[in-house]
């Protein structure tokens, strides 16, 4: 996954914000919870009043306002991008690597 927000745009989110980083974060994060929200009610069929396009336009748009909230959260407390790609790699690997390697050993213990 490879999404890239320029660090001098991230400045100018986190200036324009200033001290409201963090709350402007966790309000973008809450828009994006309603969105998956809605389109989970969507595909149960317990929410019709949106077409599914409308809903998949509305995830992306949240996901995308999140994505700049988290580079300007990175900003605001002067935090690492290459510190924090290389936990999201590390924890990828721990967390789903190893059941990948679990599922070959099942695999060849069952042949």
């Amino acid at each position: 996954m490879e999404i890239s927000i320029k660090k001098e745009d991230s400045i100018s989110i986190e200036k324009y914000w200033g001290d409201l980083v963090p709350i402007m974060a966790i309000e973008e994060m809450s828009e994006l919870t309603q969105a998956i929200s809605k389109t989970e009610r969507y595909i149960s069929g317990k929410n019709r009043k949106s077409s599914s396009t409308q809903l998949n336009i509305q995830l992306v748009k949240e996901i995308a306002d999140v994505c700049i909230s988290l580079s300007a959260l990175i900003e605001h407390y002067g935090l690492s991008y290459q510190q924090i790609q290389n936990l999201i790699n590390q924890k990828v690997l721990q967390k789903y690597g190893e059941n990948e390697n679990d599922e070959k050993k099942d695999n060849s213990e069952k042949e």
